[in-house]
């Protein structure tokens, strides 16, 4: 499985300064991406990296427009001091190893 991290840009021409966000796509082998149900965003308060990992709620995850999700879904959130780990925690939840 194919596993990637997206890092949200930010617009510096327009002075806007973007939180630093990750979305999470994975594919098998000859799958089309899929856009997985986690991110990671940076808190400046703990200066620490949040994985997020949303579950299904009874109505499902629907991702529109806006890559966010429009439905009360339960979420699961660790806390990392590095980037690397956080991304190591969604890699193996994806994989099963948590």
């Amino acid at each position: 499985m194919d596993i990637r991290f997206y890092r949200e840009e930010s617009s510096k021409e327009l002075g806007i300064k973007a939180d630093c966000n990750y979305l999470v796509v994975a594919k098998d082998i000859g799958d089309a991406f899929k856009l997985m149900p986690y991110s990671i965003w940076y808190c400046e308060d703990s200066r620490c990296y949040v994985a997020v990992r949303v579950r299904k709620s009874k109505s499902g995850v629907h991702v529109n427009h806006t890559l966010g999700s429009h439905e009360k879904n339960e979420e699961e959130v660790e806390a990392f001091s590095t980037l690397k780990d956080a991304k190591e925690w969604i890699y193996n939840d994806i994989k099963g190893a948590n």
